[in-house]
């Protein structure tokens, strides 16, 4: 019994995980693991919860660097005014449909339009995203929302 237990224990998660589906994606979002120096968002709907705020609140006072790419638009902009007030430099992104959360150990991409969540732990993908995400932010214009 204990080796099964050892055994189980060792056993590491899948590197890729697939769901379908609202409640799945909070779901997932809950078994993120939570940011230890860094957290990029390009969001889509821009949408706001406070629970989600005051987590950023305690990103930010630990040091954790949080980057967002929003699309700015009708629809968005209440929210993105509520973010504003704690990220005060969000940048534009042209954006048809897809929301990502870039953190240390994982990738969640959410595609809108099909309804699916992908869940990516693998380092190698998670620094090539980190790095193209820097380069486009880099070069992206601030949001402009009064």
């Amino acid at each position: 019994m204990r080796k099964l237990k050892q055994i189980y224990e060792l056993k590491q998660k899948e590197p890729v995980e697939i769901a379908k589906g609202k409640r799945n994606f909070y779901k997932m979002e809950r078994e993120l693991e939570k940011p230890r120096t860094f957290l990029y968002n390009v969001k889509y709907k821009v949408e706001y919860q406070p629970v989600w705020e005051k987590e950023h609140l305690n990103y930010l006072k630990k040091g954790i660097k949080v980057k967002e790419l929003v699309r700015v638009d009708k629809e968005t902009e209440k929210n993105i005014r509520k973010w504003k007030r704690l990220h005060r430099v969000m940048r534009v992104i042209p954006n048809q449909g897809v929301a990502v959360s870039i953190r240390d150990s994982s990738i969640m991409l959410t595609l809108i339009n099909s309804n699916v969540q992908v869940l990516i732990r693998d380092k190698a993908f998670i620094q090539l995203m980190k790095n193209l995400f820097e380069v486009y932010w880099n070069q992206a214009k601030s949001v402009n929302v009064k």
